[in-house]
């Protein structure tokens, strides 16, 4: 590919004719039940077996834990499996379906301060559980997250003695457990966690000095890549996350003292579509997500303003649409920008595979270059600039498409961006 000017004719024609992908969402929510079968409750499990959705655990705001089990083939009608499992009740434990088995992982079954665990029990029908070890390697602990991942399964991160911690164990069989590392280089956390593209996510969480909106990918547990230092949702923990028709999608949560209901989802763990800002559902956190019947679903959690919560929705009338472009690149840069429609603002962000010397322009659909934002030499890596809507000579721009064109070498790619006034 030849060289060419970003302020050129040539640039300019192909920015507007070759643009990456642009994510949008729409999601519409149905209520199953405002009142399932089970209690309100928070911090507990939901998942998806035997063509079934299972609630397990849990805290309630009197209760120090529940150890009860339930399923339901349609979100409507729950049946009680069992109401007292022989694990104690317990609340920010994980779970997963591995080995054609439910698994349950660790928590806390303390009331009135925390007192932590690392038991490992699993259930191939809900009701005979087997105590697979009563202490695992790792330390006890709450508000970890399992994964099941290359024929293992996994525990990330989570709180103990004080802390929270970054670990990675992984196991074949329950019993005997694996540390890949001891302190991954995402900061040590309660995580949200969700396997996709055959890659393990972290996605935000809470730590010591707050909530947080990165997001990390591994393929081994070792080597953790940083995708996005810091996501368009804002900074947040206990959130529910989900696999679901080819997106990772992020669901409420906490975030310095507030719950939401926002709704976001990405291909790729770089470029976010908000879904929705308000779901149907209220405001919530330490809710539960799964995926069943080809629907994304969320159950109860806890609210601010409601208390303890046990409705459960789903989605439907679920869109998700690419405007796709051709990228010109003998390597994939990532180049997005958010948000976009903006009024004020935006940030572009990008990534290069060797060092390079780099042109940032943003152009109008007329091929006028309206201000150049990078123009320096800039190492291998991430990065991100942010444009405010100000013109060539200080004019104030009119609302309409911009393109945003990066070149690098010979490395040749555009976004276009929506400003609206």
């Amino acid at each position: 590919m030849s060289k060419l000017c970003p302020k050129s004719p040539a640039f300019l024609l192909l920015a507007l004719a070759l643009v990456p992908a642009v994510l949008t969402a729409q999601v519409s929510w149905i209520c199953a039940t405002d009142s399932a079968d089970w209690q309100p409750r928070y911090s507990f499990s939901a998942l998806t077996f035997q063509d079934r959705m299972w609630v397990f655990g849990g805290h309630y705001s009197t209760q120090p834990g529940w150890n009860d089990v339930w399923n339901s083939d349609d979100g409507l009608d729950w049946s009680c499996v069992t109401p007292s499992a022989p694990w104690s009740g317990r609340g920010y434990h994980a779970a997963a379906v591995f080995d054609d088995r439910m698994w349950l992982l660790g928590g806390d079954d303390g009331y009135g301060g925390p007192h932590l665990l690392n038991d490992v029990w699993a259930s191939s029908d809900g009701d005979s559980w087997e105590l697979v070890t009563a202490s695992a390697g790792w330390t006890p602990r709450c508000g970890h997250a399992a994964l099941v991942f290359d024929n293992r399964l996994w525990v990330l991160g989570g709180y103990f003695g004080g802390n929270t911690t970054s670990d990675v164990w992984f196991t074949t069989n329950g019993s005997t457990w694996t540390r890949t590392v001891y302190s991954a280089p995402w900061t040590a956390r309660n995580p949200g966690a969700v396997v996709f593209d055959n890659k393990m996510w972290v996605i935000g969480g809470g730590a010591a000095s707050g909530e947080l909106n990165d997001v990390w990918c591994s393929t081994d547990g070792v080597l953790w890549t940083l995708v996005a230092d810091s996501a368009p949702w804002r900074r947040r923990a206990v959130a529910a996350v989900a696999a679901f028709r080819e997106h990772i999608w992020l669901l409420g949560g906490y975030s310095d003292t507030v719950d939401m209901n926002d709704v976001w989802c990405s291909r790729d763990g770089l470029d976010w579509a908000m879904a929705g800002d308000s779901a149907a559902w209220q405001r919530r956190m330490t809710h539960a997500a799964t995926v069943f019947a080809d629907r994304l679903w969320v159950l109860g959690g806890t609210s601010f303003h409601s208390g303890d919560l046990n409705d459960v929705w789903y989605t439907s009338g679920l869109a998700v649409e690419e405007d796709v472009g051709t990228t010109v690149t003998d390597a994939d840069t990532h180049l997005r920008a958010f948000p976009s429609p903006f009024s004020t603002q935006t940030t572009i962000r990008y990534e290069l595979t060797r060092e390079a010397k780099v042109t940032l322009g943003v152009f109008d659909v007329g091929g006028r270059c309206v201000q150049t934002l990078v123009n320096r030499l800039q190492p291998a890596g991430y990065h991100h600039v942010t444009w405010n809507v100000i013109g060539a000579g200080d004019h104030e721009l009119p609302s309409g498409v911009y393109v945003c064109c990066l070149g690098a070498g010979d490395l040749v790619v555009a976004v276009k961006v929506t400003l609206q006034r």
